[in-house]
């Protein structure tokens, strides 16, 4: 009952509290109160999470403010489209895949991946829970990499379950479990799927192992949009840097370049692949996609 009692004053302190500096300590000092705790919450795009803490803290923003990464979340909710094929890969729980498949129908699919065991089974939940369309949604417990074959996924119990990576990046200790992995060119292959939209890419470091194996798509007619979280910790250990990546898909297309500060914050359009700051969310999208320069403009402050 204390706690309860405690964890309503922290919301209504969080909900009336005049500043936005400030608001990250008072959203951690709510977590202490969320512990031994199961909720389901309403979210942002009338969506419905199911959380466990502290097996899921890292997401108490969706408890307290119902939603993640703010404007790269309403950015992307304005570029998805009923058509739409989306490809989630490092879906987690699912916050992207369940906004997409709210919007998603018919010839369009939702295609997650989310190689640890633990993570899946939430990943699955939390769609259950959302969505009516279950012919467009596929959920896949694979990793994606530069080959086929298997490989190892470590998770780290002192850090959220979002920092799984196929290497110990953090070199703290980790518990490791042998998942399949597969190329994004074979699964786009095995699956008749000729267009993709889409993507977001946040595998922890990984990103340029799914880049060595998407060189069909990346040498295509038909580019897509990309977002990718620039990481420059997790990718020191898998020994190159941010700006790589950016360059990579560069050399595939004609592409414009915004960056999200921090994930949540302000828009800013990039002059080159070097433009941006750690923890920053990265769009790359095709010139020639005018409608979605058009949204992405209406952010850029």
């Amino acid at each position: 009952m204390f706690s309860r009692l405690c964890l309503w004053l922290v919301m209504l302190l969080y909900k009336t509290y005049p500043f936005s500096k400030g608001l990250g300590r008072i959203q951690l000092l709510g977590l202490k109160f969320l512990q031994g705790r199961d909720v389901i919450v309403d979210c942002y795009g009338d969506t419905k999470f199911s959380l466990s803490f502290p097996r899921d803290n890292g997401w108490e923003c969706l408890y307290f403010q119902g939603i993640c990464e703010r404007n790269t979340t309403e950015i992307f909710n304005r570029l998805v489209k009923k058509e739409s094929v989306f490809l989630d890969i490092g879906a987690n729980i699912g916050w992207f895949s369940v906004l997409a498949s709210k919007k998603i129908t018919g010839e369009g699919g939702v295609h997650a991946f989310e190689p640890a065991p633990n993570i899946f089974k939430e990943l699955v939940e939390n769609l259950r829970l959302n969505s009516k369309n279950s012919d467009s949604i596929f959920t896949n417990n694979l990793a994606l990499g530069g080959e086929e074959g298997t490989v190892e996924i470590h998770s780290f119990p002192e850090k959220a379950h979002g920092h799984s990576s196929i290497r110990d990046v953090y070199g703290i200790g980790s518990v490791k479990v042998e998942v399949e992995m597969s190329t994004l060119d074979q699964y786009l292959a095995d699956n008749g799927i000729k267009n993709v939209d889409l993507i977001k890419l946040d595998v922890e470091g990984a990103e340029m192992m799914v880049l060595d194996g998407a060189s069909h798509l990346l040498n295509g007619k038909n580019t897509p949009t990309w977002f990718i979280e620039m990481n420059k910790e997790t990718a020191k250990a898998f020994d190159y840097q941010c700006f790589e990546l950016i360059d990579r898909i560069l050399k595939s297309g004609d592409y414009a370049l915004y960056r999200v500060a921090g994930a949540w914050g302000s828009v800013t359009k990039m002059l080159d692949s070097t433009e941006f700051h750690h923890g920053d969310n990265v769009f790359c999208i095709p010139k020639n996609k005018s409608e979605e320069i058009k949204v992405i403009n209406s952010f850029v402050v």
